[in-house]
């Protein structure tokens, strides 16, 4: 029985302790992908241990794939087990815009390929997507405003004039995350074996921000596999395919003609 209980008062609620970790301020961590989970390590030689945990597995998704659920690990009162086992928070959805509805027409410039949802209104930082740069190699993590209200496909639309949360880009051989000063504050690890990069976050951030950073590198690990992938004919371009084949082709008269 907890203290809590002891002295007659109900023990906290799963979403107070939720938001109390909130505030808290994350210390510098290596994040890798492993499956559907993203795992933490804040010191050399302590094993990793889960820290969100994702739908699909996004080191190895296509073009096809439109949406990623991304949820906080919530570590159960001493060591999980199969009746208290850990439990998780849904705080983002990851999105991917492949082409305008319709699939005739890319995504305006106005709008987001891959985009980070937030899934409450009280997360700091809101939504955010991921801007090319004119720069080669260059992106920038803008506000969104999700309503579309202003688009000619009603898509996420970058705020105007917004400032960048975050920066990314490629640095030699290194990507590399820098926040709304210039200051670097994470670096993508190259993996010798081709899987995923890691992530080493270099500093101390406020866990909005260093969430919103793992959800926004997730999108580029996302990006990388579906850039990597055989491109896959949509529906549409199928059935355009074989419209152009069939008439390629000689009707059945002239066929019955032939003989």
């Amino acid at each position: 029985m907890s203290a809590d209980e002891m002295n007659g008062s109900p023990p906290p609620s799963y979403q107070d302790v939720v938001d109390e970790k909130a505030s808290d301020r994350i210390p510098p961590s290596l994040l890798s992908v492993d499956g559907q989970t993203i795992t933490t390590q804040h010191h050399e030689g302590v094993s990793p241990t889960a820290a969100y945990r994702l739908n699909r597995g996004i080191a190895t998704l296509s073009h096809a794939t439109s949406e990623v659920t991304f949820e906080r690990v919530v570590k159960a009162h001493g060591q999980a087990t199969e009746k208290a086992p850990d439990r998780t928070r849904h705080i983002y959805n990851l999105r991917y815009i492949h082409k305008a509805p319709g699939g005739l027409e890319g995504v305006p410039s106005d709008s987001p390929h891959y985009y980070v949802e937030s899934v409450s209104s009280k997360t700091g930082l809101g939504s955010l997507g991921m801007k090319k740069s004119t720069l080669r190699k260059h992106w920038k993590a803008l506000p969104l405003d999700l309503s579309g209200k202003t688009s000619s496909y009603k898509l996420p639309q970058f705020v105007k004039d917004a400032d960048a949360v975050f920066t990314l880009s490629l640095q030699g051989d290194q990507f590399v995350w820098a926040d709304a000063r210039g200051n670097v504050v994470a670096e993508e690890i190259p993996q010798e074996d081709g899987s995923a990069s890691k992530l080493q976050v270099k500093s101390s951030l406020q866990r909005d921000s260093f969430e919103m950073l793992v959800a926004l590198w997730c999108c580029h690990v996302w990006q990388q596999s579906a850039e990597g992938q055989p491109r896959v004919q949509t529906r549409l371009e199928s059935v355009r395919h074989k419209l152009s084949l069939s008439k390629d082709l000689p009707s059945r008269g002239n066929q019955f003609m032939r003989f």
